[in-house]
């Protein structure tokens, strides 16, 4: 019998993506001459709250958002990847109104061995732009949603943050207008392990 599709028990755990891509994010900026990039995560009662789970500010003016994803599967002919997003947690980050400044990061690679490609093999959704393919396809009354690279608009980390547009619309310009109610509190107060130190 075939198998088409291999479970997630044996992928790295969501942590490891969480840092494999941090870690790149951070080079990649600083490759790019971009400038330090400052990582911070919140607990799971804040990602509740806010919907994402890692922040990354770049200046006193400049943040973004990253909510991480694990595969769900493997499929095995193709060997891409299967991810399954919370529609409320997405809701969550676009009602807030930060869906324009936060991504989905969705890892294509399943081996712990892959670390030094895994910005390469994993790309990225801004939430608006998925909220909007869910609601095209009408399925925002779903609790979840399955996406693959085939049939949905997914980008590399690079698409978003070149150079060119890195001051463009993937970041909060606009800081006075965030700044009281999210990034001060959650730096002084609600993250946890935040990483003040280059990688």
């Amino acid at each position: 019998m075939i198998q088409y599709w291999e479970e997630n028990e044996k992928f790295p755990p969501e942590k490891y993506y969480e840092a494999c891509i941090t870690y790149h994010i951070v080079r990649y900026c600083e490759e790019k001459q971009m400038g330090r990039i400052f990582p911070f995560s919140i607990s799971q009662v804040q990602e509740k709250k806010e919907g994402y789970d890692f922040g990354y500010q770049m200046d006193s003016q400049n943040l973004f958002f990253v909510q991480y994803k694990r595969p769900q599967m493997r499929m095995t002919v193709s060997n891409s990847a299967v991810w399954m997003i919370d529609i409320g947690q997405l809701k969550t980050i676009v009602e807030a109104g930060i869906g324009a400044y936060s991504y989905y990061a969705l890892p294509e690679f399943y081996d712990y061995r892959e670390w030094y490609e895994g910005l390469e093999k994993t790309y990225f959704l801004n939430a608006d732009d998925l909220y909007t393919q869910i609601r095209l396809q009408k399925k925002a009354d779903q609790k979840t949603v399955f996406v693959r690279n085939d049939g949905w608009k997914l980008r590399r980390f690079e698409d978003y943050f070149s150079v060119r547009n890195i001051y463009g619309n993937v970041l909060i310009q606009a800081q006075d207008e965030y700044d009281e109610e999210i990034n001060w509190r959650i730096l002084e107060e609600n993250f946890q392990g935040y990483f003040l130190h280059r990688f």
